[in-house]
This record gives C-alpha cells, structure tokens and sequence, in this order.
C-alpha cells in the first residue's frame, strides 16, 4: 500500500509521526504548554495494515498524551479486502486534559445521520470525524 521496495512513503509517513514526539521532547524548541491536544491523520493503524506501526503505537503509549479512541475502532472506510477498515486519525489531549466523551462519528444506513456525510450522492470522504468532550 505505500510503496515499492525503496518505502520512501513508508518512511516520510513514519517521520512525520515521530516529528509530534520531537515536538514533545522540545526538540523542535520550547515544548508545548499544557493543555493541548494533538490530532489529525496519520495515515497509519498501530494494529494492521502497512506501514511502521511500532511509530504511531510509540507516540500512542506517551505518558504525556491520551488516546480517548484506543477502543474506538477504525476511522477510516478503505476498500476492503486490503487495506479495509483502519484506524489512522487520532485526537490526542495531553494528558492532563479531562476527557468527558469521545468517539468516532461515523453513522451507516438506516441512521438518519447517514445523509449528513454524503453531498449529491458523492460521499464526504472516506475518513470519519473524530472528536471529544473535553474539559480542562
């Protein structure tokens, strides 16, 4: 799924994964003042499909984040059998934020939210929303 032999993409994707624990360590300069919250694709599932999973499964056990969805399931709806169903956009409140709710908006027929996610009968993306309830 990423690429040939060579994984540039494979490898680009797994930096820019580890440029948020950098971040973390003030490596890139002052490290951030909590609260904050780290969140966007990642275009990588810490459990199946390619890529360098131990990457984004080493910024998931940080001490100094949360990961409200680790149940959740996937977030993003690719063409099965392979890649399928993963989970690769991630919200990630520091630590010492407090996490009311969280989830993955992602509703299927017969739901009536269903038509919220798709426009002329063009679906809105194949990544689902991810959010949280937070208090801090």
């Amino acid at each position: 799924m990423f690429d040939g032999p060579e994984d540039q993409n494979g490898l680009r994707n797994a930096d820019e994964i580890r440029l948020w624990v950098h971040l973390l360590n003030g490596a890139l300069g002052p490290v951030p003042d909590a609260p904050f919250v780290l969140m966007g694709g990642a275009n990588l599932d810490p459990d199946r499909g390619e890529g360098r999973r131990h990457v984004i499964a080493s910024l998931l056990a940080d001490t100094r984040l949360q990961d409200p969805l680790a149940e959740s399931g996937p977030t993003v709806d690719w063409r099965e059998p392979r890649p399928g169903d993963l989970r690769v956009d991630y919200l990630l409140p520091s630590a010492d934020i407090r996490v009311l709710e969280a989830g993955v908006f992602w509703p299927k027929a017969p739901d009536p939210d269903a038509r919220l996610l798709v426009f002329n009968k063009v679906r809105a993306s194949r990544h689902h929303m991810v959010w949280a309830d937070i208090e801090f």
